[in-house]
């Protein structure tokens, strides 16, 4: 039996693994993590949503976020927000996964959730062109963050904030 030759794809592999490096090199430590975050976001919460459906994808978000949060200080709501709004985009072009508002929206409300950053995920709907059309985005005391506020002032809000998982206190979908 002929013995295979596994150093070339080592080298292969280990090359990706430093590509990798490279690329989350350039923050500083406590980036890494957030970074790492976002990649596996962009790829799980997507993936989750088809498996498993919205409301079971939005209670596991809930219960890491919950997990994580302990760890964390409290910090400055603003610089969070910014710094993991860049980091969120900086996977999403990295990793080619640029999912819907509903995935992105809900990605970050469960970052943000992690910092310990109150944020709302919002709902909203129009018609336009005879098409009825629905849009997610996440608010910080009340103000977007992940969309421009003339294009959620297009829409008809939901009063209260989504909650999808019917076992959190604030669903109120019938």
């Amino acid at each position: 039996m002929r013995e295979r030759d596994y150093s070339n794809q080592t080298a292969k592999t280990m090359s990706g693994f430093g590509r990798v490096r490279r690329w989350i090199g350039w923050m500083p430590a406590a980036g890494n993590g957030l970074l790492l975050e976002a990649t596996a976001l962009s790829i799980l919460v997507p993936v989750c949503f088809k498996m498993c459906g919205i409301s079971r994808t939005q209670r596991w978000l809930r219960r890491w976020a919950a997990e994580g949060s302990s760890q964390n200080q409290l910090p400055d709501a603003e610089a969070s927000i910014q710094r993991t709004l860049r980091v969120q985009r900086i996977a999403r072009q990295k990793v080619g996964v640029e999912g819907t508002c509903l995935t992105r929206s809900l990605s970050l409300w469960a970052a943000l959730s992690r910092q310990r950053v109150r944020t709302e995920i919002r709902i909203g709907f129009r018609r336009s062109g005879g098409e009825f059309e629905g849009h997610a985005w996440v608010e910080f005391e009340g103000v977007p963050i992940n969309e421009d506020a003339k294009v959620v002032e297009t829409y008809s809000v939901f009063a209260e904030p989504a909650a999808f998982d019917s076992r959190h206190k604030t669903a109120r979908w019938h």
